[in-house]
């Protein structure tokens, strides 16, 4: 009886230790994926559209879906901001605030959040704001965004 008592204790050791390092990574990965989303901001808010585009993964493969149409590729996305936000002054300043960060499993992760730029518009304060749900992967040891939605 004693060596099962002692079994099930153990058991029970292993298995607590066990959740409180899936719990530890879990944090560990939230971390992450939030500090490249707030360098992102940092980025933006600086009027640097090439650092900020370094999370994105650099494929034909990522997602980006804005104003009711969805674009495919680094680039592509690259040359939209390009397009919409022609210089600083344009891109104004970014915030990300997390609502919700859930983290799948140790490559898979998604941030739910909203976004606020504060810019001027022809002399007047103009403020762009909404919802952002990124999905992060880690791919080659790195996390990055294979698909972003904003609204």
């Amino acid at each position: 009886m004693k060596i099962i008592t002692a079994f099930i204790a153990l058991l029970w050791l292993s298995t607590a230790q066990a959740s409180t390092l899936i719990d530890s990574e879990t944090k560990a990965i939230e971390q992450a994926v939030n500090g490249i989303w707030q360098q992102q901001a940092t980025d933006w808010s600086k009027g640097d559209i090439e650092a900020y585009m370094e999370a994105y993964w650099k494929s034909d493969k990522l997602r980006f879906a804005f104003n009711n149409t969805i674009d495919y590729g680094w680039q592509t996305t690259l040359d939209g901001y390009r397009k919409a936000y022609k210089d600083k002054a344009a891109m104004g300043s970014l915030t990300f605030t997390p609502i919700e960060i859930q983290v799948f499993d140790d490559s898979n992760a998604i941030i739910f959040g909203r976004y606020r730029v504060d810019r001027l518009k022809n002399g007047e304060p103009d403020v762009l704001e909404g919802l952002v749900t990124t999905q992060f992967r880690k791919i080659g040891g790195q996390w990055l965004i294979v698909s972003d939605h904003t609204s």
